[in-house]
């Protein structure tokens, strides 16, 4: 976190994986709240693992940002569950959509049976972006048929 100015920041995302599940930690400047959104109703597999992160983020942030606008130890923690899906694969494409489109204010609510499709589309989105250096020939060709 040293070498940048974090004032304009509203959010900071983090992602964890813990017993095979990924998760999304949120620092939620602007409503001075530590958001923890997990794609499972089983938070209780996370919720030490995820105090300990917050808690390590405060100290660490706090050395690194002294003179922050918004004192990181009076935020409060929520736990908040994002799905009801228990498959592992499930929770890291969870967590990579709300990365993409989380806004600190509506929290989404993911169906298990959308997972596929968010799955394809995300592959779909990874392959195509400009930023992307090694778009294999083969693979250009199938996609400018669809």
């Amino acid at each position: 976190m040293t070498g940048y100015r974090l004032g304009g920041i509203d959010m900071i995302l983090l992602p964890l994986s813990t017993y095979g599940f990924w998760y999304l930690m949120v620092a939620n400047f602007r409503k001075k709240v530590f958001e923890i959104l997990h794609p499972n109703n089983k938070i209780d597999l996370i919720c030490d693992e995820a105090n300990t992160v917050v808690r390590n983020f405060k100290n660490a942030f706090s050395i690194a940002n002294p003179r922050a606008q918004v004192n990181v130890f009076d935020m409060d923690t929520k736990f908040r569950s994002v799905s009801y899906s228990i498959k592992e694969a499930d929770s890291g494409i969870f967590v990579l959509k709300l990365i993409q489109s989380h806004d600190g204010d509506t929290i989404l609510c993911f169906e298990p049976e959308k997972a596929k499709a968010l799955r394809e589309m995300r592959t779909y989105y990874l392959i195509v972006h400009p930023c992307n250096e090694c778009l294999m020939p083969e693979t250009k060709e199938i996609l400018s048929k669809h």
